[in-house]
């Protein structure tokens, strides 16, 4: 498991790595933050 501070709400949380087309590379976003607001 890897925590640390999410990209988008700034919470220290459980994160996951995912690819953002908009930022054109892999954002670690929280669990919560991956749920309720889908990456562009």
């Amino acid at each position: 498991m890897n925590f640390g501070l999410c990209f988008l709400c700034g919470l220290h949380r459980e994160l996951g790595a995912y690819y953002s087309k908009k930022y054109g590379k892999t954002v670690e976003i929280c669990i919560d933050c991956h749920k309720s607001k889908p990456l562009e």
